[in-house]
């Protein structure tokens, strides 16, 4: 059995700065994030961003379905660039 110094629940914004920060101090940190579609927390994935971005472009007269495609692949970009700092 693998013993840990910390373990975080979550790979929000918090968890990854703090999981990072006790690493720095040679801490044992084990990560647990339940949806691999969650990486990087709620902000990057369902609330900040994707609404902002869907508010942005509705102002700018973008049809609902190129938002939506253009929001999915903004929140796909920025989960993968979290994940591989994590698989790296």
């Amino acid at each position: 059995m693998k013993h840990y110094d910390n373990i975080i629940i979550g790979f929000g914004k918090a968890g990854k700065t703090l999981a990072a920060t006790m690493a720095a101090h040679n801490e044992e940190v084990l990560v647990i994030e339940k949806y691999a579609m969650m990486y990087g927390g709620t902000c990057i994935n369902v609330a900040c961003l994707p609404t902002k971005n869907m508010i942005i472009n509705s102002q700018k007269g973008v049809s609902y379905e190129e938002a939506f495609d253009i929001k999915n692949k903004m929140t796909s970009m920025l989960r993968n660039k979290n994940y591989h700092k994590v698989a790296d």
